[in-house]
Formats: C-alpha cells, structure tokens, sequence
C-alpha cells in the first residue's frame, strides 16, 4: 500500500467529500434512483439519524484498498479529537509505512517506505478534482453520521419501504439519497450521485455494535466511480474494525514530518 500512498490519499480524501460542493442544502422529490423504487413519500418530523456523540475516538481497523491497478490491505490504527484531528497510523506486517494528520484545513501524510512528507490544502484538492472539500464530511463518514448536516428546521421530503427511511438532498449538482434504518434510526448508506458526468460515491455501514451505549459500524465500504480526463476510476475501500472506543480522556496524536520535506501545500 506504501507505493500507492501518494496516489491514493487525494483520491480517497476526496472520494469522502465528492457532495462537499457548496454550503447551501436542498431538499428534493424528483427523479428518484432505481434504489428508491417501490417507497412512498411520508413527511415524517421524527426521522432523526441516531448519531454518535463524543469527545476522543480510537479504533484499530484492517483496510483494503482496491483499483485498476492495486490491491492492497493494511492496518490503521485511529484516532480522533472531535472536530479539530483524525491522526492514522497505517502498517503493514507490523511496520508502520505511513502516517497521517487531518487538522481543520489540510491533510499531512508522512510516507516511511520513502522517507517523505507531503501536505495536501482542502482548498487546493478542490480545485484539483473541482469540488469543496471539508475536515467535517471525513469525520462523518468514519462514524456513519449523516455526511450532509441537516439542518434544524430543514424539513426534508422523506420516502419510506419496510426497512429504510430515504432522506433525499441536493448539494448543488450533486443528488445524495441517506438511507436510514427503520430499527435503530442509523445511516446503513449514502448515495451521492452526479447525473451531469455520472460520478456517484456510495458509503455503506454494517455490523452496527453498542461501544459506551452507542452503535458503531464495525463494517463499512466507499465505493467511488469517478470519471477524469485520463479514464474512469473504480475504486473500492472496505474498513473492517476490530477494536472501537469512544471517552473523554485526552489522547495523543504524535506526528513528526522528516526533516527533509518533500513538497509543499498541494
């Protein structure tokens, strides 16, 4: 996975914030996706995401990360300070090939296997794959919340079937279908599609497990179809947790780029 790690991280940071286009949410009844067939509107005020809250986050989780041209799994070890750091440290045989720290603004990524140390700027990825990028959408994705906060007195057209209530917003260009658990009130999926060049991201959770009282997706996989002047990417990332934990306790996030920086904010 080292090799590829310059390669991947954009691709799967951004794969995280595909929907992140603009500020402004808007719900929409129209042209549903072949998923939705068969559900029926229902304006119900009481479909609220059951969302983890918490303070310190770590987890330990066994990640594999397929495209055209790799296939390779690795081990993560996480953490996390609500709202502020996500800090990762990625090994393979028990010896750490990467490390990685998301603050509000940008992504630093430590490469061992080539004693190097990039610095990727939220802002600079946006203009690089055309849409705004935000430390907010990765931290919701990790924990299965809604990647598009919904705001308090949005009242959004609501489409339910026996198991799922379907939650359907627009981010500008971008339609995203949350489909929410009739049982536990949980995200299960998100759907992000882009009907002008059929871009589509789905996030996917399973295996929900009570951690301190509250559920946590011990499974979950990012599929991203992603079309680019050099062809159409596939790439799948299926995170298997094996040890989850929410507290209080401050935890620490070492992170010491090496002394011969690479490059500079992309």
């Amino acid at each position: 996975m080292y090799i590829y790690i310059r390669q991947i991280f954009p691709i799967v940071i951004c794969a995280l914030m595909l929907v992140a286009c603009g500020k402004r949410v808007k719900p929409v009844s129209s042209n549903p996706t072949s998923d939705s067939a068969g559900m029926h509107e229902n304006d119900d005020p009481r479909v609220n995401v059951s969302e983890i809250e918490f303070q310190f986050f770590k987890a330990k989780a066994k990640i594999n990360y397929a495209d055209a041209v790799a296939n390779q799994t690795a081990t993560v070890d996480l953490r996390i300070k609500r709202d502020s750091l996500i800090w990762m440290s990625i090994s393979k045989l028990g010896i750490e090939g990467a490390r990685v720290l998301i603050t509000r603004d940008s992504a630093y990524v430590i490469d061992r296997m080539n004693n190097s140390f990039e610095v990727y700027d939220f802002k600079g990825l946006g203009k690089r794959f055309n849409f705004n990028l935000s430390f907010d959408i990765i931290q919701a994705a990790i924990f299965g919340n809604l990647p598009i906060a919904k705001n308090r007195k949005e009242k959004l057209k609501v489409m339910k079937d026996k198991d799922y209530y379907l939650l359907r917003q627009k981010e500008d260009s971008v339609i995203v279908d949350n489909y929410v658990s009739i049982e536990n009130f949980k995200l299960k999926k998100a759907l992000f599609i882009e009907p002008a060049t059929n871009n589509s991201l789905s996030l996917d959770y399973e295996n929900f497990t009570l951690i301190n009282d509250v559920l946590f997706p011990f499974n979950s996989n990012i599929s991203l179809q992603y079309k680019s002047p050099q062809g159409i990417y596939n790439t799948v990332v299926s995170i298997q947790y094996t040890k989850a934990d929410v507290a209080d306790k401050e935890l620490k996030f070492p992170f010491n780029p090496p002394a011969n920086r690479r490059n500079g904010k992309k």
